[in-house]
């Protein structure tokens, strides 16, 4: 009986990492956002230029690269989310503004 026990343990413990959903490192979708940042001060070279070919080729890169962090970090940088994030910061700039008034009208408004 001891040894089903264990061996139902040690079979959960091998199962659980290799099913569980890994969330991706800050730090890469960091780095990608970086990568196209760069990139896009590329493709202003490539315009400034007149190389199409490689400005096409640059952008398409860019497109690869905003594509791959999309699918790792789309809690990070969808549309939804930066929209989201922008509605906190404006609810948080309004009660900011009426904690002001209140403190320096002392409570009069």
């Amino acid at each position: 009986m001891r040894f089903i026990v264990i061996a139902f343990a040690l079979a959960l413990l091998m199962a659980g990492p290799a099913t569980a959903v890994q969330k991706p490192n800050r730090g890469q979708c960091r780095q990608l956002t970086k990568q196209i940042e760069t990139h896009s001060h590329t493709v202003a070279r490539a315009q400034s230029r007149g190389n199409a070919m490689w400005e096409r080729s640059t952008q398409a890169h860019i497109n690869r690269l905003d594509q791959r962090r999309m699918k790792l970090c789309p809690d990070l940088y969808s549309p939804s989310a930066r929209a989201q994030a922008l509605e906190k910061m404006k609810q948080l700039a309004k009660m900011a503004a009426q904690a002001a008034v209140s403190f320096f009208t002392m409570g009069a408004m």
